[in-house]
């Protein structure tokens, strides 16, 4: 399994308005910064390739 690990706020907001759910938000241990975490799956990949896309 493979996970993606989403730091940009503005990214977990759009993965959820798209219906995706995350496993865990957490904190980075050295950093302290938060995280969420997803299962990494093709459609997964897409909607970050869109957000990508029109984002940056």
């Amino acid at each position: 399994m493979s996970y993606f690990y989403c730091y940009d706020i503005h990214l977990f907001n759009y993965l959820t308005s798209k219906g995706f759910s995350f496993i865990t938000k957490a904190r980075h241990y050295k950093t302290n910064v938060l995280f969420s975490m997803y299962l990494k799956t093709p459609e997964l990949s897409v909607a970050i390739d869109e957000w990508e896309a029109t984002n940056h």
